[in-house]
């Protein structure tokens, strides 16, 4: 076998080496990809179940919540208010419950049980104001009954930023992620696009000048025949 012919098979062996290169760069680059949005589908997962407690905390606890209506249910004593409270209890319960398995800190905790003290102690209170006389007046009512829920609003706050926190560090952390494959990936097509392309073009010059060194043997074979077949009618014609 000649020189043309070995590197005929050595191009055509690399170039079967790189394209199982560039189908393995492309499974890792995917399977990377792949991770990255698992990864960040199921945080956003766990920080939507989050946000809804949260969410679902704010709309029964604050304004037209469970202290609303425990204020609404001291002055008029109405039994509407009473049972919406008791809704809303019911609701910010299970609210709470349900955060207290996604929450990540002590610190969240520690405010998630503020929370939980706070509205407890409304349902107790507002059991009290049920028993008391309906014609004492409002104001030795709600000295009785007062409750500090500043610290209440102030946890719920606080357990508010840290989710937000985490999650604009992880919206962060995944483009972070995204920017760095994407740089691999792209590193990866500059090197080994070209070189295939090159590999390619070299294949394509060696099969023509195989062309050509066949066309040029034939084209020696015939001036030989020529040459041969003149020498003989020379030798003829003596």
């Amino acid at each position: 076998m000649n020189r043309l012919k070995l590197l005929q098979v050595f191009v055509i062996l690399l170039f079967f080496i790189i394209t199982l290169v560039i189908s393995q760069f492309i499974s890792y680059a995917s399977d990377k990809y792949e991770k990255i949005n698992d990864s960040w589908n199921e945080y956003t997962k766990t920080e939507k179940i989050i946000l809804e407690n949260l969410f679902s905390i704010y709309d029964n606890l604050g304004y037209g919540g469970l202290i609303h209506n425990f204020k609404n249910y001291v002055i008029r004593r109405e039994s509407i208010y009473y049972t919406e409270f008791h809704e809303n209890y019911a609701s910010l319960v299970h609210s709470i419950d349900s955060l207290k398995g996604y929450l990540k800190t002590s610190k969240e905790i520690k405010d998630l049980n503020i929370i939980q003290e706070t509205i407890n102690e409304y349902s107790k209170k507002i059991k009290l104001v049920k028993k008391i006389d309906g014609t004492k007046h409002v104001k030795a009512v709600d000295a009785i009954v007062k409750i500090e829920d500043f610290s209440a609003l102030k946890s719920l706050n606080n357990i508010a930023e840290d989710v937000y926190f985490r999650l604009n560090q992880a919206q962060q952390k995944t483009h972070y992620l995204m920017m760095q494959a994407n740089k691999i990936l792209t590193l990866g097509s500059l090197i080994i696009i070209p070189l295939l392309l090159f590999l390619i073009l070299l294949i394509y010059f060696l099969r023509k000048s195989e062309l050509f060194r066949l066309e040029l043997v034939k084209s020696r074979d015939w001036v030989n025949t020529l040459l041969d077949t003149a020498s003989r009618c020379n030798v003829m014609y003596k």
